[in-house]
């Protein structure tokens, strides 16, 4: 499942009822509420409705206070940036992880190793699973804040912690 739950301070602020506070604090101290709010990256992890659903509907129990967790995975690179060169379009990562989030929290004691492929051997008599790939997934939480401050439970997005190397520049341009 993807959540597309988009730049998370200014929705915070909102709900909990202290966006005008923040703004005229930060004003005040010269600095700019929604220049800060569009330096925060965007988890650009999907590109349908259904991502964007599913986040206003984690919001929905939030506010309603309905215990709920969203799992899903937790990609290390989103939608790609695309430029344009000449008339011709590249694409490049977007590592919306190159930062620190301050929303994320990771739960190393939720880790756990997860096969991928291989094959299934009889071994004394019983079948063995002997997995070609194995990663390791570790769970990461972004609690979600409802309309009015409510504190539902949150997304859990489970991550994969094993790396196979950078994306390459222009590897989607040679299909």
């Amino acid at each position: 499942m993807e959540f597309l739950i988009g730049r998370l301070l200014e929705d915070a602020a909102i709900n909990l009822g202290l966006r005008d506070v923040v703004e005229e604090v930060l004003d005040g101290l010269g600095l700019s509420f929604t220049a800060l709010t569009e330096d925060e990256p965007d988890a650009a992890l999907g590109n349908g409705g259904l991502g964007r659903l599913a986040a206003c509907y984690m919001e929905s129990m939030a506010t309603l206070a309905c215990p709920a967790v969203g799992y899903g995975l937790r990609y290390e690179h989103g939608l790609f940036r695309q430029s344009f060169d000449h008339g011709r379009q590249i694409e490049t990562p977007e590592d919306w992880l190159a930062t620190e989030d301050p929303w994320n929290f990771t739960r190393p004691e939720s880790s756990y190793g997860v096969g991928f492929g291989g094959s299934v051997e009889d071994v004394e008599g019983g079948p063995v699973w002997r997995p070609r790939a194995r990663v390791r997934a570790t769970a990461h939480d972004t609690p979600v804040v409802g309309y009015g401050g409510e504190m539902g439970e949150h997304p859990a997005a489970v991550g994969g912690d094993a790396h196979r190397g950078p994306v390459r520049p222009g590897a989607v341009q040679r299909r």
